[in-house]
């Protein structure tokens, strides 16, 4: 029987097309630069990566892709701060996993001379893709449909997030379903961290709380630009009272450190680096995320990668922000209609 991977927190964008098991499945057109013909992949599409403006995210000035990959081949966590349904971004995500499992692969190695790097070949270890819209419930599932020897489609995912999932069961790579669990997030949402505190080993294995342990409560900026969102601004019409965004927050915050710790966990498993694909709030301006891993891991490099909006790249060019959006930026063209920000 064939073992379908499904899981219910995605938005659903596409289905890959057929044919498509290991490729990105929208691809955007146009030539590669020069500078990507040595990456002569069997079925790696890079042309999501070439034709998607990428910004270094401190000094706003260009960032080549070859540069980008070697960032993020280099570092040992890479963050990927989407717009959740922008696919445009969601292409460029699913081919900078792509580019670097082949890169961990090797194929090609020798003629790549355009992304040698100044260490031997960086972590050894390899890469393992971590997943915002995976709860950790759900993690022997995934395990189960990254073993099966049945290449069966992921389903209820975008069409970039199946093309990431199906690239990793190619290449044998681990999966981390990251997220904690969406009931106990709404039981820190409706009830508060007390009652998650009662609860068994069990469940508590499954999701982190802020202030437990080594985990820190997150700064007053990241607070400050979430209740900003929330109250009326950064498209959320109307708003919400104070007592709505507080009990949304706690629950904000649960996903930040239980998905750092994950990251974390994957680190400690060897595995380098750990590439979590995220909604951008939780990076973006050192949001939760970062806040938590540094707490963490303080030895470990970070490379984050926020997509944003044309007019926000405007807005930052007339005044650079501190902490800055990401260490890379791909700036996008279109927006999607549905949970930009989350």
């Amino acid at each position: 029987m064939a073992c379908v991977l499904v899981f219910g927190c995605a938005t659903p964008i596409g289905e890959l097309p057929e044919g498509s098991s290991t490729g990105v499945a929208a691809k955007i057109p146009g030539e590669l630069p020069e500078e990507l013909q040595v990456l002569e992949y069997p079925e790696l599409d890079l042309s999501p990566l070439s034709e998607t403006v990428c910004l270094d995210g401190r000094t706003l000035e260009p960032m080549s892709v070859v540069e980008l990959i070697e960032r993020a081949r280099t570092a040992d966590v890479v963050l990927i701060g989407e717009y959740h349904g922008q696919e445009e971004g969601l292409a460029a995500s699913a081919a900078l996993w792509q580019a670097l499992v082949k890169r961990y692969e090797g194929e090609d190695k020798e003629e790549a001379g355009g992304l040698a790097s100044s260490k031997e070949v960086a972590n050894e270890t390899g890469p393992t893709l971590a997943l915002e819209f995976i709860e950790r419930d759900e993690q022997l599932e995934l395990d189960d449909w990254l073993a099966a020897e049945e290449l069966t489609e992921p389903e209820d995912f975008s069409f970039a997030h199946g093309a990431m999932l199906l690239e990793s069961k190619r290449a044998g790579r681990p999966v981390i379903a990251a997220n904690a669990p969406r009931r106990y997030v709404r039981m820190a949402r409706t009830r508060g961290y007390d009652h998650l505190r009662a609860m068994t080993a069990t469940q508590r294995a499954t999701f982190v709380l802020p202030g437990d342990g080594d985990v820190p409560e997150p700064s007053a900026g990241y607070r400050d630009r979430f209740f900003e969102l929330f109250g009326g601004g950064g498209g959320h019409e109307g708003g919400m009272t104070l007592e709505q965004i507080e009990s949304f927050w706690r629950a904000q915050i649960v996903w930040d450190a239980t998905m750092a710790d994950s990251v974390v966990r994957g680190l400690s498993s060897g595995d380098c680096p750990v590439v979590l694909v995220v909604g951008r709030f939780h990076t973006a301006y050192d949001g939760g995320i970062p806040q938590v891993l540094r707490a963490l891991r303080p030895d470990a490099e970070v490379f984050s990668v926020v997509m944003a909006r044309e007019d926000e790249i405007e807005e930052l060019k007339t005044e650079l922000q501190t902490p800055p959006i990401g260490d890379a930026v791909w700036v996008l063209r279109e927006l999607p209609s549905v949970k930009p920000e989350s």
